[in-house]
């Protein structure tokens, strides 16, 4: 239930209101200043300001992580589809027999392992 009430606003912060109302998702300066008066009391009531702010950052990377962690995933998927293709041409156009391909697969694996070392220590 929503109750009518007067309050004092400074002319200034009433301005940014209307320069960020826009985009703040609110339709009306109420509900505006409603989201506003929320965040707020959340804000004070956790005593420890940087915990909230800490919580509310937290949750919202996670959110962005995952989405990014989703997407790099399925492109790492067909970027590995694509790899193995091409390697099956390859070694068929070369007619590489299955003990010449465990030996590359071998020496690559030591080569990744080596580049990932010395990224490591960086």
């Amino acid at each position: 239930m929503k109750v009518r009430r007067c309050i004092w606003i400074e002319e200034e912060d009433y301005a940014e209101i209307d320069k960020v109302l826009e985009s703040s998702g609110c339709e009306t300066k109420s509900d505006f200043v409603n989201k506003a008066i929320k965040f707020y009391t959340g804000f004070c009531r956790t005593k420890q300001a940087d915990l909230y702010l800490l919580s509310t950052l937290s949750s919202t990377l996670d959110g962005i992580v995952g989405v990014s962690e989703e997407r790099i995933s399925r492109l790492l998927y067909k970027l590995a589809v694509e790899v193995a293709m091409q390697n099956r041409i390859i070694a068929y156009d070369r007619k590489f027999s299955e003990e010449a391909i465990d030996k590359i697969r071998e020496i690559s694996e030591d080569e990744v392992r080596e580049i990932i070392g010395y990224w490591e220590k960086r």
